[in-house]
Formats: structure tokens, C-alpha cells, sequence
């Protein structure tokens, strides 16, 4: 093994870790990145939103990245069990323009 292999892995992880605290959804009001299945329409997308009870702010920069604005902090589990597989921090894909 390399020597320089446990510092590459080591940087890899940590920044891994990193952005994740920073992506991850926030407990209060503010806008989310909502990811839902790529072949899911628009119409189900913004079905599974209002299913959510989410202000949809826009899409996002692919059809299926939906950025919401959440007005409590159950919103995150709400749109991951209306379908979504995944739910960030909308801050980081420019949701902070919504007046998050």
C-alpha cells in the first residue's frame, strides 16, 4: 500500500463529512432541495409538494430537484414520505434567494 493512500482517504472522508453538515436539513424555517425519482412528471412532483404541505419556490437546476420553502421542521419527513429521496439544505443550491 502506498504511503500516501491513508492521507488521500482520510481527505476524502473528511470532506465527505463535512459536506454533509453543511447540506444537511436545517430544524427551522427555510428553504429545502427536495430530490425526487428522475422519472417522476412535473405533475408528481408538485403533487408529492403539496402532499408535503410545502410552498414550492422553483425547480431546480434538473427536473427533478424541487426547492421548497419549509415553514416548520417537519417538512423534511414529510416530503421523504411523499416520495422524495432525498432532502437538503436549499441554501446550498440557491434556495436562499426564496428568503430563507
Amino acid at each position: 500500500m502506498p504511503a500516501w493512500l491513508p492521507a488521500i482517504l482520510l481527505l476524502v472522508v473528511s470532506f465527505v463529512g463535512l459536506a454533509w453538515l453543511d447540506m444537511r436539513p436545517h430544524d427551522g424555517p427555510g428553504p429545502l432541495a427536495a430530490a425526487f425519482p428522475p422519472w417522476w412528471s412535473a405533475t408528481e412532483i408538485y403533487r408529492a409538494a403539496a402532499t408535503a404541505e410545502v410552498a414550492v419556490v422553483r425547480m431546480g437546476g434538473w427536473s427533478a430537484l424541487l426547492i421548497v420553502q419549509a415553514a416548520d421542521p417537519g417538512a423534511p419527513g414529510r416530503l421523504r414520505a411523499a416520495g422524495a429521496w432525498a432532502v437538503l439544505d436549499g441554501r446550498a443550491f440557491g434556495g436562499c434567494a426564496a428568503g430563507g
